[in-house]
């Protein structure tokens, strides 16, 4: 039986997902960078690297990831998070992956 706090953030997570028309891949990504104090799990980064394969998607995870390394207030546990995504998905990136892609990412963000 799920708490009825945990039942509350689920069904909020799903209707920031809804409202802010997220994809699958961004869902997934804003799931395995949440406030929760365990890190992502390795089934949720494994199943967001295999969505790197498609380029739409990649682009979607990339900007969430952005997004989420840009967090400037109390929730430090999403800029971490992301992090450990994001060393995951260097480290087991797909060779459909051009790498100056992802060069030309990582220095053009501030």
């Amino acid at each position: 039986m799920i708490s009825s706090k945990n039942w509350y953030h689920c069904w909020t997570l799903q209707m920031k997902n809804i409202v802010n028309k997220y994809s699958e891949a961004e869902t997934k990504v804003w799931e395995a960078t949440s406030n929760d104090p365990w890190g992502p799990s390795s089934s949720l980064t494994t199943k967001i690297a295999n969505l790197t394969y498609n380029m739409v998607a990649f682009s979607k995870i990339m900007s969430m990831v952005w997004k989420r390394l840009n967090d400037h207030s109390k929730n430090w546990q999403h800029v971490y998070k992301e992090l450990l995504l994001l060393d995951y998905l260097i480290k087991t990136a797909p060779s459909v992956w051009p790498r100056s892609t992802m060069r030309t990412s990582l220095s053009s963000r501030p």
